[in-house]
């Protein structure tokens, strides 16, 4: 066990401890300082239970933190810190049901928070930190109507929250936070155009936050989350670069991103986010060693990113987007055995990729493209069959595809 890893353990199960001791002790005569630091506790408690993976108690923490303020602010009225925590509240709920690949109950949850901000706001518009959390609301929502595929909603409420940042930006032009709102942003903003066909002027905004993340990196060397931003830089541009046709280039951004995330795992191998980051990189340095022939490398990439993916999957098996990342490199893993002439294995990575997608599928059957995943995992099962001459097999896959 790292030093990090101990050090997460330690501060789950002291904070399990205080929680406890609030829950025995916590009534309706508390003080309002008094229930403001229980609040804090369950925040800082669902924070760390998030980062080990566990989103499930995350939830329940944030859950209960937004009872007790939504009560107080029925109470107290008059006191808007407590409509600020509700707003609070609900960001981290849906933070957990985002990761969890529950879009639409976490788009529920954004908006709600986005509601009692505006709430707040139209009651004094010069707080710069609840147009600071306005800002961060539009981007949440942002992501989710992304992830729904509505890239027109997606790019309005990213402009707006640029608009915000840029603003915040110029009344504080030293703050290397602003700088880094401002970067974020258009990093989400060049998404959304790029989802929607936009490369060129998706690369622009890339291109516009890889110089403001670079720069606060060389300033902040110690500061992960500046590094990490720069990793992800590096793998916005290279997917542009793919789409340009650039694989060479892609490869070049995709490793170096790599490099800086296998880092920061390095540094603290309990942070489920940047481990993730490794599976990313690494699944897609794999496609484009795939595209370019090169099977050998491509399948030590994959495998890299599919080890990954099964530890993050072991640690919160309700999380569906590492079950769904992990099927995909399951898909892609057999990809590189079939181009190398290994067809029972690569037969294998199917059906594992398909069983995971059968099981999202089960539990979200609306989910068109989920359905789409499985036809696609049918018909590659069935083009094996029929490349080893089991032709019956392979006419009962294709069917089960249709």
């Amino acid at each position: 066990v790292s030093r990090a890893e101990l050090q997460h353990e330690l501060a789950v199960a002291a904070y399990d401890r205080a929680i406890a001791l609030y829950g025995e002790i916590f009534t309706d005569n508390f003080s309002t300082d008094d229930v403001f630091r229980y609040l804090q506790t369950l925040e800082a408690a669902g924070i760390t239970q998030g980062i080990v993976g566990n989103t499930r108690k995350a939830r329940r923490h944030y859950e209960r933190q937004l009872m007790i303020a939504s009560e107080r602010a029925a109470k107290e009225p008059d006191n808007l810190d407590w409509q600020r925590q509700r707003s609070v509240s609900f960001n981290r709920i849906g933070n957990v049901l985002a990761v969890q690949n529950n879009i639409g109950a976490a788009l529920v949850a954004y908006r709600n928070g986005f509601t009692v901000l505006e709430s707040l706001i139209a009651t004094d518009p010069t707080r710069d930190d609840w147009q600071l959390d306005l800002a961060v609301s539009h981007i949440k929502i942002g992501d989710m109507l992304a992830a729904q595929g509505d890239t027109d909603g997606a790019i309005a409420v990213y402009r707006e929250s640029l608009g915000i940042y840029e603003r915040l930006a110029a009344d504080d032009p030293t703050s290397s936070g602003r700088q880094r709102d401002v970067a974020a942003s258009k990093m989400r903003l060049g998404n959304a155009q790029l989802a929607k066909g936009e490369a060129v002027r998706a690369q622009q905004q890339y291109r516009d936050a890889f110089g403001i993340f670079e720069t606060l990196a060389e300033d902040e060397t110690t500061n992960l989350d500046a590094q990490f931003d720069l990793s992800i830089a590096y793998e916005k541009i290279g997917d542009v670069l793919v789409g340009q046709g650039s694989a060479s280039e892609a490869l070049g951004s995709y490793r170096d991103g790599l490099r800086i995330v296998e880092r920061l795992v390095a540094s603290s191998p309990a942070n489920t986010q940047w481990q993730y980051a490794v599976s990313i990189f690494s699944k897609k340095i794999g496609q484009g060693l795939l595209s370019a022939g090169d099977d050998v490398q491509a399948m030590k990439s994959i495998q890299s990113a599919l080890a990954v993916l099964k530890r993050l999957a072991a640690i919160d098996p309700a999380n569906d987007k590492w079950g769904y990342e992990l099927a995909v490199a399951q898909s892609r893993f057999g990809d590189a055995l079939i181009a190398s002439g290994d067809t029972d294995r690569g037969l294998a990575a199917y059906r594992d990729g398909f069983a995971i997608t059968e099981s999202l599928a089960a539990n979200d059957p609306a989910d068109s493209g989920l359905q789409r995943d499985l036809f696609a995992f049918w018909i590659k099962i069935g083009r094996v069959q029929l490349g080893r001459g089991q032709n019956d097999d392979a006419l009962t896959s294709y069917r089960e595809g249709l």
